[in-house]
């Protein structure tokens, strides 16, 4: 009997070590996986009882009962064929977290849609304090490739061609105080200059 008095309703169906679906419900929002409503069950020990049921990610649950036992934290409960929609049992596998990285990560670039999906995702967990900030870049000893200062000038030229960019004009040393070892850089250089003049006309 329920806390109502009444008898509890059948369950829409009954998996293998008695685990009772008491209720489906389709991907909705950020969550794009199939739950189910289950029963309180011993695999399901940790979940949250909410009148009468748990809810659960339905290809958990059927992992759990295709291997008999709960499933720990960092199992995943992987789609051979890739659709979340399809919770077969013979289409659910039980992958460690390294090898569902290496599955979902190996050579696959995120589309613009991720990242942008990604980036609001992050700016969202710092500005709610979730995720602190990254630290910012540290670019002291750092050099600039050949083939960076190529692209950073030839762009460079084209903004001050445009007129978006104005041409940049060498400082001017006028009314600056001559360091001492500037002005005997200068006197060795006219030094040698007119040493040279003198070994021309000889």
């Amino acid at each position: 009997m329920s806390k109502t008095g009444r008898p509890p309703k059948p369950p829409l169906y009954v998996l293998p070590h008695g685990i009772e679906v008491i209720g489906e419900y389709p991907p909705r929002g950020a969550n794009r996986y199939w739950r189910v409503r289950i029963r309180p069950h011993p695999f399901f020990d940790g979940v949250k009882v909410v009148h009468g049921g748990c809810y659960v990610r339905r290809n958990r649950v059927i992992l759990a009962s295709k291997l008999g036992r709960a499933l720990t934290q960092e199992e995943h409960a992987h789609h051979d064929d890739e659709d979340r929609g399809n919770d077969a049992a013979g289409n659910i596998e039980r992958l460690t977290p390294a090898e569902h990285n290496r599955h979902h990560k190996t050579g696959a670039k995120h589309t613009a849609e991720a990242k942008q999906r990604i980036s609001a995702g992050l700016k969202r967990a710092i500005s709610e304090g979730v995720r602190p900030p990254p630290p910012p870049p540290n670019w002291t000893g750092r050099k600039h490739t050949e083939e960076a200062k190529a692209r950073m000038s030839s762009t460079r030229r084209a903004l001050i061609s445009s007129g978006a960019l104005p041409k940049s004009v060498p400082p001017s040393g006028k009314g600056r105080p001559m360091s001492d070892s500037a002005k005997e850089r200068i006197r060795a250089a006219k030094l040698a200059y007119w040493a040279r003049k003198k070994e021309q006309h000889l």
